[in-house]
């Protein structure tokens, strides 16, 4: 059967950077997220992913907590500071506690996964930052869209101001009884002139 492009599109191939001080834990996340479709750039602490950040650019965080150098907290503090758009950061940690949560969410992270890393709930947690990523794309496209349009109405109503006041201009002193205004009609179809 046929499809039209719009059914047939593929999800969006994600960047992830995976920032882990575990080799096994590291390659584990990474080839499975590879596995999924999507790409990934490792870092073994948080500078490491920090750098990275900087030279780089991601749809996805995945970071550990307890590492060495700089650990997950404040390497999310860093990057929500460098930050020039929303990237979504999922804390993959062993530490469970509430606590934990909070301040993972306190210092910018958007999730939160406990270790052994469960990776069902890692693809559906993926697949709905795939969602975001896309409806993102979306609005950032509907925007420029609109931004298209409204700079071009505003070039139309311009040119029919000027072009009005060109065909009605006639010499003040010819017909000194004669008074005229005009203003281009936003909501109404055409223009007024009296």
């Amino acid at each position: 059967s046929v499809y039209s492009s719009r059914n047939s599109k593929l999800p969006k191939r994600l960047k992830a950077l995976v920032v882990d001080d575990t080799e096994p834990n590291l390659l584990l996340v990474s080839k499975f997220i590879n596995k999924l479709g999507h790409e990934t750039v490792l870092a073994r602490n948080g500078r490491e992913a920090v750098e990275k950040f900087q030279t780089d650019t991601f749809d996805l965080i995945l970071m550990d907590v307890m590492m060495p150098e700089m650990d997950g907290y404040e390497a999310t503090l860093k990057i929500r500071e460098i930050s020039t758009h929303w990237v979504p950061i999922i804390f993959l940690t062993a530490k469970a506690q509430d606590d934990d949560h909070v301040r993972g969410i306190q210092v910018g992270g958007d999730d939160y996964i406990t270790k052994p890393v469960n990776l069902l709930l890692l693809e559906a947690r993926i697949k709905a930052i795939t969602r975001i990523a896309e409806m993102q794309q979306k609005i950032l496209e509907n925007t420029q869209q609109l931004e298209h349009y409204h700079d071009e109405n505003e070039r139309e109503l311009q040119l029919a101001k000027h072009l009005i006041e060109k065909i009605t201009r006639h010499d003040p002193g010819e017909k000194k009884h004669i008074r005229e205004w005009s203003m281009p009609a936003q909501h109404f179809s055409g223009d007024i002139f009296l």
